[in-house]
């Protein structure tokens, strides 16, 4: 059982992250299931209990020309329609692709974007050449992660792993119009884990025993 620890995000979507605490695990062992053709009892696994894979979280942002890889599921299953759609792959399956950092974008050039679409016309010639020409900006000063990993539908929420390992960014859409991957960037994968930890029961006691010891 999970459930949300934090949230950041913004309106427009630049931001649009969220943390899930870990809570008692149920016992799934007795149901069977058929995996590849062969018998699976669901729940087995090779890792020991308690000792749950993890990645770390990387602590520099990856930079323009930076490789990534990303690790996600290809179904055509889309959260955002009334359909839903449904996934074709049994049984489940993960999928790698491999691609580079494009930069972040410009925030003014995405606003470009956003007022363009929300105004029901076609674009001017002006304001195509002024998105297309735009060169992308640093992490600090971006928003989206712009990278060239190939993705799906399903593959909202993947990671991207950067040379080392870790994670540098959460795949969250693509560009109609260019076909440019977007990602939420790791500043904001590290602000919600930050507000997570603040807010985790342990901080919370922690936090109120240091106010008593202050006030006696």
């Amino acid at each position: 059982l999970a459930e949300c620890a934090a949230v950041v995000e913004t309106c427009d979507g630049n931001k649009d992250v969220a943390t899930l605490s870990l809570g008692a695990e149920i016992d799934v062992s007795s149901l069977p299931a058929r995996q590849g053709g062969t018998d699976r009892v669901r729940g087995e696994s090779d890792v020991p209990a308690g000792a749950l894979p993890f990645a770390e979280l990387s602590k520099e942002a990856v930079e323009l020309g930076g490789r990534l890889f990303c690790v996600g599921n290809p179904s055509n299953v889309n959260l955002e329609s009334l359909s839903k759609g449904r996934i074709e792959f049994e049984p489940p399956s993960w999928h790698v692709s491999v691609g580079r950092c494009e930069g972040y974008v410009d925030p003014t050039i995405q606003a470009a974007k956003d007022t363009q679409a929300a105004r029901g016309r076609a674009p001017t010639r002006g304001e195509l050449k002024l998105i297309r020409q735009a060169a992308p900006v640093t992490a600090e000063a971006g928003g989206f992660l712009q990278h060239s990993c190939w993705t799906y539908w399903g593959h909202s929420g993947a990671p991207l792993f950067n040379a080392e390992g870790c994670v540098t960014g959460l795949h969250c859409a693509w560009d109609d119009g260019n076909g440019m991957r977007h990602a939420q960037k790791v500043q904001h994968l590290h602000a919600a884990v930050q507000e997570a930890f603040e807010n985790s029961p342990v901080t919370v006691a922690t936090k109120k025993r240091k106010a008593k010891t202050t006030t006696k």
